[in-house]
């Protein structure tokens, strides 16, 4: 894992999500030959994790990644094939059937909670929000952002992302960028190398400075509270928008969501419907 699940050099958090389903794994079972692990012993292990508190979603992509490590010693020879059939007969915990809880899902960053936030934080994070907001792009997306991968050859910029979450399935992401993103973007560039970060910020300080930020203004303006939200959140929040403006169809080019069975052959089209939604909003 350590080698496998890197990123533009880093180490993804996916090694850490493998680290915390090893815990009660090996807790519960670490001095059981691996071939007397079967879907009975992997209930048990389930079953700590509901106890723990885990969401349902969790618990089931914990449960997959336990199967991932069998079936990695299957590959080295170092697991029976039939171990690894045996935990696959698990079924998935059920909405409605499982005492797991399930998370509220995450509605969109409204303006409201936006603007609230904004003289709060530096101008480095006030103009990473305003350009998420207008692109949708993942945070890790922008975080990645260089100047020399940017074309800023026509009245729509568009930003060759590398390293991106699916590129590792040859999937390619170019994301749409309108005039109002530009516009905040011009500001940043200005004197940067083509190899220089445009936000030289970590994920994670990005995500507390706006969480931090949801704090203080409750404290100073109480009687205008605002939800705390994430970055994550402002993908939601553009997705509904071009949903409502666009259709599903350019939700999917604009958030650069894909599906395997999605053909390189229409890849021009869909760029094009980003192409016209970043130049409406932004």
């Amino acid at each position: 894992a350590d080698g496998h699940y890197v990123k533009d050099g880093k180490q993804t958090s996916e090694v850490d999500c493998l680290k915390s389903v090893v815990r009660p794994l090996v807790n519960l079972f670490g001095f059981l030959p691996v071939d007397d692990f079967g879907p009975l012993k992997l209930q048990t292990v389930r079953e700590q994790m509901v106890a723990a508190g885990w969401c349902r979603n969790n618990v089931n992509r914990s449960v997959s990644r336990i199967r991932s490590i069998f079936k990695w010693g299957v590959s080295r020879e170092m697991v029976n094939p039939l171990t690894l059939t045996r935990l696959q007969s698990l079924q998935p915990l059920l909405q409605g059937r499982t005492t797991a809880h399930d998370n509220e899902p995450k509605q969109p960053a409204t303006t409201e909670q936006i603007q609230a936030v904004l003289p709060l934080v530096s101008e480095l994070v006030a103009d990473l929000i305003q350009v998420q907001r207008l692109t949708g792009a993942r945070a890790g997306e922008l975080l990645a952002m260089t100047p020399g991968r940017l074309d800023r050859s026509k009245a729509v910029w568009l930003f060759n992302v590398a390293g991106h979450k699916t590129a590792h399935h040859g999937h390619k992401r170019t994301i749409a960028i309108g005039p109002k993103a530009q516009q905040v973007l011009n500001c940043r560039l200005q004197g940067l190398a083509n190899d220089d970060s445009v936000f030289p910020i970590r994920r994670d300080s990005y995500t507390l400075a706006v969480r931090r930020a949801c704090v203080i203004h409750n404290k100073l303006h109480p009687e205008q509270a605002i939800e705390p939200w994430t970055p994550h959140q402002l993908r939601h929040a553009k997705a509904a928008e071009v949903r409502e403006r666009h259709g599903l169809e350019a939700v999917q080019s604009v958030l650069g969501h894909s599906t395997f069975a999605m053909s390189e052959h229409y890849a021009p089209a869909v760029l094009q419907r980003a192409v016209l939604a970043a130049a409406e909003a932004g």
